[in-house]
């Protein structure tokens, strides 16, 4: 539930010729039981969450340029699916596979809306926790790290 000016900006920081924009979300704007996931995946799940390549890998905004993804399937060492994870663990473990193929990532602030919501939650607290325990330790590759 971003913004939707939150969304334009990132677009614009991305036709500046930026590869792959995240957006960064203030913990204090995150429902209490989002931040208790987010908490225990620095917190427990560290070796997974601390070389990636942006402060905040559980963000759901992003911006990819489509040359990102195009240098990512035609990659001969990904013969395997890309993505294997369901929800926000496939949304980390999609940064992690794309990264090395970037040349710039950058983050922007973004703002939360959840006085939008017309339906209930279907997050899932701990089967997201599951989930992002089950991603490779080795989703941030030495590649990433060079871009």
């Amino acid at each position: 539930t971003e913004r939707p000016d939150d969304v334009v900006a990132a677009v614009k920081i991305l036709e500046g010729g930026v590869d792959i924009v995240v957006g960064s979300i203030e913990f204090g704007e995150l429902h209490r039981v989002t931040r208790a996931v987010h908490w225990a995946s620095r917190t427990f799940l560290h070796r997974i969450f601390a070389k990636a390549p942006v402060s905040d890998p559980l963000a759901g905004l992003r911006v990819y340029r489509v040359i990102v993804l195009k240098k990512a399937f035609r990659d001969p060492s990904e013969q395997k699916p890309l993505i294997s994870a369901e929800r926000w663990a496939a949304n980390v473990e999609m940064l992690g596979y794309l990264a090395p193929h970037a040349r710039r990532i950058v983050e922007v602030p973004a703002r939360l809306h959840c006085d939008l919501r017309t339906r209930p939650s279907r997050f899932r607290p701990w089967r997201t926790f599951v989930e992002l325990a089950r991603l490779p330790k080795s989703l941030w590759s030495s590649k990433a790290e060079e871009a």
